[in-house]
């Protein structure tokens, strides 16, 4: 019955993911605001969260709190639903009508860069999902460090995306999205090789560095460059983001489980290492495509 009602609960609740994408879109649009900082903004704020929620959520499991933390949970829906519900102002002005073009139509017209920009997106997701999801068996099995270093760990690198962020989103027209998402993959890489060396907190906190640079850019430009390659079409566009998002985490959890049967936790991060270098692969194959925007 928690399965079900889990499963029921969750996909309703996901599929808002991708639409918050295309309400902060048109939210900046109608005021003139830079797109990709106002995006980058916000995604560091979601980051904020990550600074508080995972330690206090391995504290609370370690004290055998799970009900105290899921109340703390449904508390905090119901308080987002109030906030969308009575302070959020519509995005369109009066008199202004969303362009309607049908999903299915949108697919089957995209472009081979798109393509190329969405298969990175499902690459590099999946890879983030490999990692959230091994990175506190690796550090509690395989290293012998308490639960709660792990969500030390998962805490810093949050903090750390919020500049990652914001700067990103404030270079991006300047140097190119695409080539940022670029050097993000290709700092992936080198992070996810360097991890099974970290044989030490120090070593392992210090690595979070290059975590937070890779995940602060791939979390908050890819959407952005879905959304201008599909001008008046945010939702569909966002819609695009969020299901390659949700298809990356679906496929890394399939994959960590076996992965980390085969060859060990720590061997998990080379296979991360090699999505993330087939993603920069992908995106240095679309090079002639890049511009500015």
């Amino acid at each position: 019955m928690l399965l079900v009602g889990g499963s029921v609960l969750f996909g309703i609740g996901g599929s808002t993911f991708g639409q918050l994408f295309a309400y902060t879109r048109e939210f900046a649009e109608a005021r003139h605001v830079d797109v990709t900082l106002f995006n980058s903004a916000l995604r560091s704020v979601t980051s904020m969260t990550w600074i508080v929620g995972p330690p206090l959520g391995f504290l609370l499991f370690s004290r055998g709190s799970s009900l105290r933390l899921y109340l703390i949970s449904a508390v905090l829906y119901t308080a987002a639903a109030a906030v969308s519900v009575l302070l959020l102002p519509e995005t369109l002005s009066a008199g202004e009508q969303r362009t309607r073009i049908s999903f299915g139509q949108t697919v089957r017209t995209l472009s081979a860069p798109v393509k190329a920009i969405i298969l990175v997106i499902v690459l590099l997701l999946t890879v983030n999902s490999m990692y959230g999801i091994n990175v506190a068996l690796y550090v509690t099995e395989t290293r012998g460090l308490p639960s709660t270093f792990a969500g030390l760990m998962i805490g810093l690198a949050a903090a750390l995306e919020i500049p990652v962020m914001l700067l990103a989103g404030r270079f991006a027209e300047r140097i190119g999205k695409q080539k940022i998402v670029f050097a993000a993959a290709l700092c992936a890489t080198a992070f996810f090789v360097a991890m099974p060396f970290a044989d030490s907190p120090a070593a392992l906190l210090a690595l979070q560095l290059p975590n937070a640079i890779w995940t602060g850019v791939a979390l908050s430009i890819p959407v952005v460059i879905l959304q201008d390659a599909l001008p008046n079409r945010a939702g569909i566009a966002s819609a695009l983001y969020s299901s390659a998002f949700k298809a990356g985490i679906f496929i890394g959890g399939l994959l960590v489980g076996t992965v980390a049967e085969l060859v060990g936790f720590g061997k998990v991060f080379l296979v991360c290492a090699a999505f993330t270098a087939i993603a920069a692969a992908v995106l240095s194959l679309r090079r002639s495509t890049w511009s500015t925007h």
